[in-house]
């Protein structure tokens, strides 16, 4: 190993995704080290341990994530923390891989280490909550939101993104409208809402896909998604049957971009956020903004 080998931060959490043919850290640091890298492993064992580790980054010319969104929002956050901020690299091991995929990431690790090998490095942008957590692609309240964060690991690992579904139809007893306001540069409202959505993706609540010529993931600009509580059944079942074919009833859904987004209770309660499928915590207020080229991902090079 020579003095100027690239120094790699390896940050794996082993508990992400199915564990199906999972590398071990020992494998992933000798992956690392036959192309020529000076790698470290640092293991997850808590929420926050990757934010931690990622934030203590400095020295290190790569930071690569071994596991799901999650993690790597984690990671994301702890890497912001740093004086220089080292690139990005993603090595998806989680059960639905949103941000992975849409970054046309392998799923395989050594396909994965090829494309970080390449070192085709591009910005990306992120989102951020009050001033105080960063996300990576979606900041979500309300219907379906807490589905992520509340399916158990065990049932997320059996049977992969079903899982969520599952929880969701679960969930469909539990809507409440949330009476709010939004603001944005030119929009404002109030209403009650039973979801919304500010995302850098190209899908929203997992179940509607937005075409990829709508939507540029470094851009400085997120989409914002609002739905308005439909109120009768069969309303509720006309927004349900239109919005993954992307027919938007103008009454309850709104589909908008920005920089930047205030969203505001208004009935005294506050409202449980998810960050990239994390728990995001609970707040009357979210100012909810876009960082441009917030941080560097390595990635395939684009065509």
């Amino acid at each position: 190993m020579t003095d100027e080998a690239t120094k790699v931060m390896l940050i794996i959490n082993p508990k992400s995704g199915k564990n199906i043919g999972r590398y071990s850290a020992e494998e992933l640091v000798n992956l690392f080290e036959s192309k020529g890298y000076a790698a470290d492993a640092f293991v997850t064992t808590a929420a926050g341990d990757a934010t931690k580790f990622a934030s203590k980054a400095n020295g290190y010319d790569l930071v690569v994530c071994y596991g799901g969104d999650g993690t790597f929002a984690e990671v994301l956050n702890g890497t912001m923390k740093n004086s220089k901020k080292p690139n990005l690299g993603f090595i998806p091991a989680g059960t639905t891989n949103d941000l992975a995929n849409a970054l046309s990431l392998p799923m395989e690790p050594k396909k994965a280490l090829e494309v970080i090998h390449a070192n085709n490095y591009r910005p990306n942008d992120a989102g951020l909550i009050n001033g105080e957590r960063y996300f990576s692609y979606v900041a979500v309240f309300g219907a379906f939101s807490q589905c992520s964060y509340d399916t158990e690991q065990n049932l997320k690992n059996k049977i992969g993104r079903y899982a969520y579904f599952y929880n969701s139809v679960k969930d469909l007893s539990k809507i409440r409208p949330i009476p709010m306001r939004v603001e944005a540069d030119g929009f404002e409202d109030e209403g009650e809402y039973v979801f919304g959505s500010f995302s850098n993706s190209y899908t929203i609540g997992k179940f509607i896909k937005l075409d990829k010529d709508e939507i540029d993931l470094n851009d400085g600009m997120f989409e914002v998604f609002l739905a308005k509580n439909p109120g009768r059944v069969k309303n509720w079942a006309k927004v349900l049957t239109d919005a993954p074919r992307k027919k938007f009833d103008d009454r309850f859904i709104k589909l908008f971009k920005t920089n930047k987004v205030k969203f505001t209770v208004l009935d005294g309660r506050s409202v449980p956020w998810s960050l990239d499928g994390e728990f995001g915590g609970s707040h009357l207020t979210v100012d909810a903004s876009v960082i441009h080229n917030a941080y560097n991902i390595i990635t395939p090079p684009l065509i």
